[in-house]
């Protein structure tokens, strides 16, 4: 795994904002935001306040809108916007129709854009050229430039048995000495 792609979960933003705006300043990667993110945190911005932690979610969710906004109108050239087909373009506040997935959850959604990235745009082995292959390994090698960063464990182990590395907002940075 060597990222150069880091895909962001949407309880990321609400959460963590501060932090992605962190890897963003960092010129070593760039950012692919899920239309299904997008969808989650539109829906979120104006949600109903009923309890301290949807009160939390929706003011996470609107600072995080601000935030994607005043990037697209910047036209941030580490910031894309990653559909459901696993198509990667400029940074867009958009939603995503598709008579395909209705029956997903949010978290398939964003592992199908993962996935279909990686087929879409796979990693050059040549990218880790500089890494020593086990002798005599036979399980195949699979050369990842793509990260899924959430705290969801159960998104996570899907991620995992899909061959997409998925780490947490906090591992993250320690591994890409990000402070």
């Amino acid at each position: 795994v060597k990222p150069l792609y880091v895909v962001i979960d949407t309880n990321a933003f609400i959460d963590q904002l501060e932090a992605i705006q962190k890897i963003q300043q960092c010129e070593r990667f760039r950012l692919l935001i899920p239309t299904t993110v997008m969808e989650e945190l539109m829906e979120l911005q104006h949600g109903e306040i009923n309890s301290t932690r949807a009160e939390a979610a929706t003011a996470g969710a609107r600072q995080a809108m601000v935030w994607l906004r005043e990037q697209t109108r910047q036209k941030c050239p580490r910031m894309f916007t990653l559909t459901m087909r696993g198509r990667r373009v400029p940074i867009a506040v958009v939603r995503e129709e598709s008579a395909d997935d209705r029956e997903m959850v949010n978290d398939d959604r964003i592992l199908r854009s993962c996935v279909n990235f990686t087929q879409l745009e796979p990693a050059q082995e040549s990218t880790f050229s500089e890494f020593k292959k086990p002798q005599g390994r036979e399980t195949p090698i699979i050369y990842r430039n793509v990260i899924l960063l959430t705290d969801d464990r159960v998104l996570n182990m899907k991620a995992m048995s899909e061959h997409i590395p998925c780490r947490t907002m906090m591992r993250f940075m320690k591994w890409a000495k990000i402070s």
